[in-house]
């Protein structure tokens, strides 16, 4: 079970402003010029709610080792490792293998699943994230 504990005393300390910025997001992201391009929108949203050394959207097929992906800002992408060392690794990402087993589409870090010490001698931290000097990885899938 994915470690879950403080997820409502995170919610009681959100103030009005928080819900406001929430408010603000959901607003953009599902108003009408937002569903024609919803990924670039999303992800120019995100980068307002949560603040971030880069924001994505992949849509993955972890089967076939595939994935389609948009960021910002774009120069992060890198897109050598992913064409190269994503499909290499993307099967020991631990938040995309927890949603494939149970379905579920909770947010996720990677942290959530791996001490730091484990995340940095994995493969998928040495042959991708830390090669674009991220640390740690926030995930939510969503579920059409």
């Amino acid at each position: 079970m994915l470690p879950s504990e403080g997820h409502l005393k995170d919610m009681e300390r959100l103030l009005d402003h928080d819900f406001q910025v929430i408010l603000d997001f959901l607003l953009e992201i599902y108003s009408p010029a937002a569903l024609r391009k919803f990924p670039d929108r999303l992800i120019e949203s995100l980068h307002k709610l949560i603040p971030s050394d880069l924001v994505t959207y992949d849509e993955m097929d972890p089967d076939r080792r595939t994935s389609t992906d948009r960021g910002s800002p774009a120069d992060m992408m890198r897109p050598e490792l992913r064409q190269e060392s994503w499909p290499r690794v993307m099967q020991e990402h631990p938040p995309l293998m927890y949603f494939r087993r149970t379905g579920d589409p909770c947010a996720c870090r990677i942290s959530d699943f791996l001490s730091q010490q484990k995340i940095r001698c994995s493969a998928l931290y040495q042959e991708f994230y830390r090669k674009m000097g991220i640390e740690d990885v926030l995930c939510k899938a969503l579920v059409s």
